[in-house]
């Protein structure tokens, strides 16, 4: 090729590989947005402009170059030009004072342009005065020279602040919520982590270190744990760690008596093939101890509508939790969560109306 064909060509390829290009680089893009507004839920607030809010992008299974906007003077952000295929998912987060906030993962559905999502942050507090349990539930099984434990918790945040603790149990990381164990316990297998990661071993128990923002059951800790038992004589005690509104405690009735001054037998109740006595209690102080003695070996299992069936050998730590946890589910569903004593004391509607806000809270 001579130098004047070079002239004449060369411009003409660069000018058809850009035209060419242009138009896949606009389908790339795509067309769409994600849009929100950071609000802030605490009165009297800081200021929620000039917050970087971060997209993370996914396609597929890979993630993408992530993005990076910041909010207006009225906390508004907005991403554009993104692909709205089924196989792309967004996430959203931004720090505020201290706390990090995010989005669950967002997608387009079919013919869908624009996602609105907001955010609500709150100022942080390292007081735990506003914190409380709206019910309690603890699960009791046996097996040769154990008690199995199971305890679930519903944790209420009452003031309009997000509680993050008030000091350190690694760098950089504030314990919250706090639970005891009781002496000897042994084989803790809690859900949603393990030791060290979000939970960690305190001379007590165990601390979170998950934050709990302000509302009503806004945060929940399960746990399971085995401990020595002496079919002569054995007290169970456990410290009440903040105020207490209802408790269940479902005992499985195996031939061991279980007594308490604090609690109220409810009669028994079948579930998962398996009956349990029920004891209620309510408006338990902090620090106050919760005492229940239990004697007698472990028998035959009672369950209702059937012959009585041997006890089964049940294992401490992770595969009782997920025992517990299904307990849990069920115990939920059957309607008396807030405990058979405080329900009957409400009128018909009243026990519909605190049903129901508690199932949407879930």
């Amino acid at each position: 090729m001579n130098k004047q064909m070079k002239k004449v060509y060369v411009p003409t390829i660069i000018f058809v590989l850009l035209f060419c290009l242009a138009p896949v680089q606009t389908l790339a893009q795509g067309q769409g947005v994600i849009e929100g507004q950071v609000v802030n839920g605490t009165a009297d607030g800081g200021s929620v402009e000039g917050l970087t809010v971060t997209l993370s992008v996914f396609a597929g299974m890979e993630e993408q170059p992530s993005q990076t906007t910041t909010t207006d003077a009225e906390g508004r952000f907005r991403f554009e030009n993104l692909s709205t295929e089924a196989d792309h998912g967004y996430t959203l987060l931004l720090n505020y004072g201290g706390v990090d906030y995010g989005s669950s993962l967002l997608t387009f559905s079919e013919g869908e342009t624009t996602l609105s999502v907001p955010i609500q942050v709150y100022e942080p507090t390292g007081s735990d005065e506003a914190i409380s349990i709206e019910r309690a539930h603890i699960f009791v099984d046996f097996q040769e020279g154990e008690l199995l434990m199971g305890e679930l918790y519903f944790f209420n945040n009452d003031s309009d602040r997000i509680y993050i603790g008030a000091e350190e149990v690694i760098e950089g990381r504030r314990g919250t919520l706090r639970l005891s164990l009781p002496t000897g316990a042994k084989g803790l297998a809690i859900e949603g982590g393990e030791l060290g990661q979000r939970f960690f071993e305190t001379d007590e128990g165990f601390v979170d270190t998950w934050s709990l923002p302000p509302g009503q059951s806004s945060g929940r800790l399960m746990f399971s744990y085995s401990l020595p038992y002496d079919p002569s004589g054995y007290d169970l005690t456990r410290e009440i760690p903040y105020p207490l509104k209802a408790l269940n405690v479902l005992v499985a009735e195996v031939g061991v008596d279980v007594t308490s001054e604090q609690l109220t037998l409810e009669g028994s109740r079948g579930m998962q093939g398996q009956s349990y006595l029920n004891l209620s209690g309510q408006n338990l102080n902090k620090g106050e101890r919760l005492s229940m003695h239990f004697s007698g070996s472990p028998g035959d299992r009672v369950v209702e509508g059937r012959e009585a069936m041997p006890a089964q050998p049940l294992q401490p730590g992770g595969q009782s939790l997920l025992r517990w946890a299904a307990l849990g589910l069920v115990v939920l569903a059957v309607g008396f969560a807030l405990g058979y004593p405080l329900l009957r004391r409400r009128s018909k509607g009243a026990v519909e109306e605190v049903e129901d806000r508690g199932q949407r809270r879930q």
